[in-house]
This record gives C-alpha cells, structure tokens and sequence, in this order.
C-alpha cells in the first residue's frame, strides 16, 4: 500500500523487498508468537518499513515518512473495516487483542493482506496515487525546503496521522472499537488531502 499510494517501483527492488519482507515476519513472528507483545510489533513494523526506504532504497527521510504513514493509514482503515465487519456478526472484541493465533484474527489478517494486494494492483493498472515522491535513488544533496507550503502541509499531516494512529492503537488495545473507524478516517482523509494539493502543486 506504501508503494503504490505514492507510484514508488515495487519490481525495481523486488529482492530488497523480500528479504525486508522475510526479516519483519520473523521479527512479527518473534514479538507476537514468542513474547505475546503485539503492541511492540504494531510499533517496530512502521519503523523497519521506514529503515527500508530510507535506508535500502535511498528515499529522503521525510518522503519515507509520508509514504509509512500514509500506506498504514490505508492499510489500519482496512484492516479496521474488516475488524468492525466481524464485531457486526458478533465475532471479534477482546480476542482479537489478546491473542495472535485465533480464528477472527486470521480472518482479518487474511482479507485486509487480499484486499490491501488487490487495491494496489488497481492502482497500478489504473495509474493511480501520488505523484511528488520521486523515483528512488534520491539525490541527498538537495535539501527539501520544508518551509514551503506544499511541504509544510504535508509534514503537518504526517505528524497529525502519526499520532492519529498511535491514539488509534491504544484505542484498539482497550477494546474502544467505536472511535477506531472515525479515527482512521480522519488519518487518511488528512493525508490525502495535503497529498492532493501537494500533487496540484508540483503540475
């Protein structure tokens, strides 16, 4: 969801991608599985998503941000939708917290992981997302005027979501399911709005 909401290449880096893939699973696995700290793992995920990009692909910090941020943002709204489905038909609550290997917890992981791959192959067919984030190799040596007002209502929007979801954790860690789906809404929807106008921007 990362890749695609913001056009970045996915094949370019397919082998980058997969060793990043097999290391987070089995750091997932280890956290949720072994040491029962699923909080830990919802945490340490953006982050190792960020070392990738930042790191491995060479994108700038700051469009590593915006592009963690604004593909969790995407994928919590499913995997929230998909919870609140559940809860609906009187599946889910506290289970879904406190356990990582029940049967309403596979069945979330399962739809959102199908619908977050078939929202992004829409993407790609349909040339779809935001276009300001270029093409990784970046080139470090220009420095990104954050003052400008693109950037900075771009930067605003990363920190409010940021935290946003945080809150949107602890509230799903406390069972308060009723605010989760407005609060990953309101996630998104800011960040799509300064993505849109940084994109009206940059045409």
């Amino acid at each position: 969801m990362a890749f695609s909401l913001n056009r970045l290449p996915v094949w370019n880096y397919k082998f980058e991608l997969l060793i990043s893939a097999i290391f987070a699973a089995g750091v997932s696995f280890i956290l949720r599985m072994m040491l029962q700290a699923a909080w830990v793992d919802l945490l340490i995920q953006p982050v190792l998503l960020f070392i990738l990009m930042r790191g491995v692909l060479k994108i700038k910090s700051f469009y590593s941000a915006v592009a963690v941020v604004s593909g969790y943002a995407a994928y919590f709204l499913i995997q929230i939708a998909v919870l609140q489905t559940l809860i609906v038909f009187g599946r889910g609550g506290e289970i879904i917290v406190n356990t990582a290997d029940a049967s309403d917890v596979q069945t979330i992981q399962l739809v959102s992981i199908a619908s977050a791959y078939f929202l992004s192959a829409l993407f790609k067919i349909f040339n779809l997302g935001f276009s300001y984030i270029t093409r990784p190799p970046h080139d470090f040596a220009f420095r990104e005027d954050y003052r400008s007002n693109g950037n900075r209502g771009l930067l605003l929007s990363v920190l409010v979501a940021g935290v946003t979801l945080a809150v949107a954790v602890v509230l799903l860690f406390h069972l308060q399911t009723i605010f989760l789906l407005p609060v990953a809404v309101a996630a998104a929807g800011l960040l799509y709005f300064f993505s849109s106008r940084r994109d009206q921007r940059d045409y």
